[in-house]
C-alpha cells in the first residue's frame, strides 16, 4: 500500500493519463466485438467450437494451440454472439498477464518496483499491445509466452528455468508456427549461458539442457499428430506446412538474386515498421544495455543483456519469417509491409527499449536516438520509392503493427504504404524530442485515436460480409424437429465468406452437410453425409445449380429441383428451400420471404430460379436510404419526399400503408436509381421487378451500365395484368450496372419489393 501511495504521489498526472487511456483502450475493444474476419479468425474460432462439440468441416492449416484455450468459451456459450465479448475478456486477462510478468522480469533486472509497474504499462501505447484483444487472434497469446520465456531466463535455478523454456517453448509451438522461432531464441540464450558454468558442473548442465530441448521437441512432435487429428476430424486432410516449406525453397533456387531481393526489402520494410509501431524504442535496443563501471551490478548488467539478446534474436527470426511473405507476392502491400507476425515482439521492444533510456533522455541524446529510430524508416521509403512499386492494399492488419497505416488510408493517400512510412518518421521525431512523461501521454493519445479508426474500419467490414447470417436462428430451430441440409459451397455469387459463416454458425450434429471437399470424395467423419434424400429443408447458395465445375453436385441439384425456396437471405444470396415428398405432385407456383426485411415476393413460376435478389432497401438517393413516399418536383430538381412530410392526415395514412409512390404533373423523371450490382459473370440473364405495381400511367425500368448505356430497358402501364421479365446480356465479368425506375406524369405505382436477376 505504501508503494502504492508512493507511485501516486510522484506520477500523479501520468496515471491519471493512463487510467483514462486505459478506458479508452477497453471502450475500443468492446465497441466491435464479434463476427468473423476473413480467414485466420475463422479457422481459430471453427477449430475452438470443434473442440468444444460444434462439429464443422472448417478445416485450416491454423495451429491449434489457441482455439484449445478457446474451447471452454464456445462449451460454455456455444456459436452465437456471447462468445465475442468472451473471447474479448479472455485476450485482455492475456495481456494483463504479460504486463505483469514483465513488471516481475524489470524487478528482477534492478529497476524500482513503481518504475517497473509504469514501464510495463506504458507498453499499452503501442497499439498492437492491446490492438488484438478484440480479435480471434494468436497475439496476446504469444505476447504472454514471450513475457513467460523472459522471466524464466532470470530463474537462478537451472532445471526451474530450462523447465520454464522447455514448456513454454513447446506450447508456443501449438500456438502458432512462429511459437518455434521464439524458442529456439529462448534455447540460444539458455545454451550461451552454460559457457560460464565450472567444469565440474558443466556434464550436469549439458544434460539438463538435451532433456529440457528433447522435452520442447516431443511437445513439438506430439502437436503435429494432434493437428492432423483435428484437422482429419474436420473434414481436412491431415496435412501441415510442408507444400509451403518446399514452395519457398522452390522459389529460392529458382530465381535466387530477385528472391533475395524480395526477402531482404521485406526485412527492411519490417524493421522500419517496427520502429514506427514503438515510436523509434525498438531501434534502441541495439545501445548499451547498461551502464558497467559499478561492479556491484555486473549481474544486472549480464541479465539486461541475456534478455535484450533473447528479444533480439526472436525478432530478427520473426522478421525474417515474415519476408518470406514477399517470394509468393512481391508487389502486394500486405505482404512487403507484413508485420502480423513480429506484432508479438513489439510490447517487449517497447517495454526494453524504453527501460534502459529512461534515466538517459537527455537532449544531448536526442540526435543519436534520432539516427538511430529513423534510419531503418528513411531508408524503406527511399527503396520503396526508387525501386519497388507498392499497391495501395490497405490492410486492417498492418495498421495493428504501425497505426499510421491508418492514418494515410484516412488521408486517402495515392500511394499509402510509402505515405505510412513518411507520417511515422514524423511521429518518431514528435515523440522522441518529448521527456518520457509526455511522450507517454502523447503516445497513448496517437494510439487511442488510431485504435478507434482501426476498430471502426473492422467494424465495416463485419457489417458488409462477415456478420453472422440471418437464417442461423430459424435454421437452428427447424433442426431440431426437421431433418435440415447444409450445402456450404462456395459459388459466384455468395458473398465475402458466406459458405464458410453458414457452416461455422451452424456447427451442430443435427446439421446434415452436403459438401464434399476433395475429389476423392473421402468420408472424413460420421457427421459428413453428402447424400440428400431424406432432408427436409435445404440451405445452399441461390446459384448452386450454376456451379457446373462441381460434378459432385448433381444429386444436391436434383433434389433442389423438387423444392421450393421458403426464405432468402439476400444479404449473403442464399436461399432455404423446403422439400416435397417426390411422390406428391411437382412444386408450382411459390413465393419467399427475405430475411433483410420481412418482405414476400410475389409468386414465381417453378422454372425461374433466382440467383440473386435484391429488396427496396438497396436503393439509394442520393446516397441515402430510401423510404416510400412522393417526388416533388421543383424547377430543374426533383426529390423525394417521405410520406410523413405529407400535409394530409388521409393522404399521407394511404401513402405509409400501401406504399405507394405519387408523381406530381410533370414530364417524365427518372424516380429511383440505386442498386448497384457487380458481382455477375459474363451471360445472359432476366431480372424481374417482382411486387411491381402500376396504379396509373407509365412506369418504365431501366439496366444501365457504368457509361450510362442501357442495357435494355421495360414500360409498365397500368392495363398490364402481369409484370413480365427484362432480358439483359453482360459482355464481361462483373460488370458494374445499375436498375433505374422512370416513371410518367402524375404515375401512381408501388415500387418493386423483390428485384430477382435468374439465368
Amino acid at each position: 500500500m505504501k508503494s502504492l501511495k508512493s507511485l501516486w504521489a510522484s506520477n500523479n498526472i501520468l496515471i491519471v493519463a493512463l487510467i483514462g487511456y486505459l478506458l479508452i483502450v477497453i471502450f475500443s475493444v468492446f465497441s466491435n466485438p464479434g463476427a468473423l474476419y476473413l480467414s485466420d479468425e475463422l479457422g481459430y474460432a471453427s477449430k475452438a467450437a470443434h473442440l468444444a462439440g460444434h462439429s464443422n468441416l472448417l478445416s485450416s492449416s491454423w495451429h491449434a494451440g489457441y482455439s484449445i484455450m478457446l474451447a471452454p468459451i464456445f462449451l460454455a456459450f456455444g456459436t452465437n454472439e456471447i462468445v465475442w465479448p468472451a473471447i474479448s475478456i479472455f485476450n485482455l486477462a492475456l495481456t494483463t498477464g504479460s504486463i505483469i510478468f514483465w513488471i516481475s522480469t524489470l524487478c528482477a533486472l534492478g529497476y524500482e518496483r513503481k518504475k517497473a509497474i509504469l514501464i510495463s504499462l506504458s507498453s499499452l501505447v503501442c497499439f498492437s499491445v492491446w490492438g488484438f484483444i478484440s480479435w480471434i487472434f494468436v497475439n496476446p497469446v504469444l505476447q504472454l509466452i514471450i513475457a513467460i520465456m523472459a522471466r524464466g531466463l532470470l530463474v537462478h535455478e537451472r532445471i526451474p528455468r530450462l523447465l520454464t523454456i522447455s514448456l513454454a517453448g513447446g506450447l508456443a509451438y501449438w500456438i502458432h508456427p512462429t511459437g518455434l522461432l521464439i524458442a529456439a531464441s529462448a534455447w540460444l540464450i539458455a545454451i550461451a549461458d552454460m559457457a560460464s558454468i565450472q567444469r565440474e558442473k558443466a556434464l550436469k548442465a549439458v544434460v539438463v539442457t538435451a532433456i529440457g530441448i528433447a522435452i520442447t521437441v516431443a511437445l513439438v512432435l506430439i502437436y503435429q499428430k494432434i493437428h492432423s487429428g483435428i484437422n482429419v476430424s474436420m473434414g481436412g486432410d491431415g496435412g501441415h506446412y510442408e507444400k509451403q516449406i518446399s514452395g519457398y525453397i522452390g522459389e529460392l533456387n529458382k530465381e535466387t538474386k530477385q528472391t533475395i531481393a524480395e526477402i531482404g526489402t521485406g526485412l527492411i520494410n519490417g524493421i522500419a515498421n517496427l520502429s514506427i509501431a514503438t515510436f523509434g524504442y525498438s531501434m534502441l535496443l541495439l545501445t548499451k544495455a547498461g551502464e558497467r563501471n559499478k561492479p556491484a551490478e555486473g549481474y544486472l548488467t549480464t541479465n539486461r543483456m541475456k534478455i535484450t539478446i533473447f528479444i533480439g534474436i526472436a525478432t530478427l527470426l520473426l522478421l525474417l519469417f515474415s519476408s518470406l511473405l514477399a517470394i509468393n507476392q512481391p508487389n502486394d502491400y500486405q505482404h512487403m509491409l507484413h508485420q502480423r507476425y513480429t506484432a508479438p515482439v513489439i510490447q517487449s521492444l517497447w517495454i526494453l527499449g524504453l527501460a534502459q533510456w529512461i534515466d538517459k533522455e537527455k537532449t544531448i541524446n536526442l540526435p543519436n536516438r534520432l539516427i538511430l529510430c529513423v534510419s531503418p524508416v528513411l531508408l524503406a521509403l527511399i527503396i520503396g520509392s526508387v525501386r519497388w512499386n507498392y499497391n495501395n492494399r490497405f490492410s486492417i492488419i498492418d495498421a495493428m503493427s504501425s497505426g499510421t497505416s491508418v492514418i494515410s488510408n484516412v488521408l486517402n493517400s495515392q500511394n499509402q504504404p510509402l505515405a505510412s512510412l513518411a507520417i511515422g518518421i514524423s511521429v518518431i521525431i514528435t515523440v522522441q524530442s518529448l521527456s518520457w512523461r509526455p511522450k507517454l501521454i502523447l503516445a497513448g493519445i496517437l494510439s487511442s485515436v488510431v485504435g478507434l479508426n482501426a476498430n471502426n474500419l473492422r467494424g465495416e467490414i463485419l457489417k458488409g460480409g462477415s456478420k453472422r447470417p440471418d437464417l442461423i436462428s430459424e435454421i437452428k430451430a427447424l433442426s431440431k424437429t426437421k431433418r435440415v441440409c447444409l450445402a456450404a459451397l462456395k459459388t459466384d455469387l455468395s458473398a465475402g465468406e458466406s459458405d464458410n459463416l453458414y457452416e461455422f454458425y451452424l456447427s451442430s450434429r443435427d446439421i446434415i452437410r452436403l459438401r464434399n471437399r476433395y475429389e476423392d470424395r473421402v468420408n472424413y467423419s460420421s457427421f459428413y453425409n453428402p447424400n440428400p434424400s431424406d432432408c427436409d429443408y435445404i440451405l445452399s447458395p441461390l446459384d448452386v445449380h450454376l456451379t457446373t465445375h462441381r460434378g459432385d453436385l448433381a444429386e444436391i441439384i436434383h433434389k433442389l429441383d423438387t423444392c421450393q425456396i421458403v426464405k432468402v437471405d439476400d444479404r449473403l444470396g442464399w436461399g432455404l428451400s423446403k422439400c416435397k415428398d417426390p411422390k406428391q405432385d411437382k412444386i408450382t407456383k411459390s413465393s419467399f420471404i427475405t430475411s433483410s426485411n420481412g418482405a414476400k415476393a410475389a409468386q414465381l413460376n417453378p422454372s425461374m430460379k433466382p440467383i440473386r435478389v435484391y429488396t427496396k432497401d438497396k436503393f439509394n438517393y442520393e446516397n441515402t436510404d430510401m423510404t416510400f413516399g412522393y417526388l416533388s418536383i421543383k424547377g430543374d430538381t426533383s426529390y423525394l419526399v417521405p410520406c410523413k412530410t405529407l400535409n394530409n392526415k388521409k393522404t399521407r395514412r394511404s401513402c405509409k400503408d400501401k406504399k405507394e409512390v405519387i408523381m406530381e404533373t410533370s414530364q417524365e423523371t427518372p424516380l429511383i436509381w440505386g442498386i448497384y450490382i457487380q458481382d455477375l459473370r459474363a451471360g445472359n440473364y432476366q431480372l424481374i421487378p417482382n411486387g411491381l405495381k402500376v396504379y396509373k400511367g407509365k412506369v418504365t425500368v431501366e439496366i444501365i451500365d457504368t457509361t450510362i448505356n442501357r442495357l435494355n430497358s421495360k414500360d409498365y402501364q397500368d392495363s398490364d395484368t402481369s409484370i413480365s421479365n427484362i432480358p439483359f446480356t453482360l459482355s464481361k465479368d462483373k460488370e458494374h450496372i445499375e436498375l433505374r425506375i422512370a416513371a410518367s406524369a402524375n404515375a401512381i405505382f408501388t415500387p418493386p419489393s423483390h428485384w430477382i436477376i435468374t439465368q
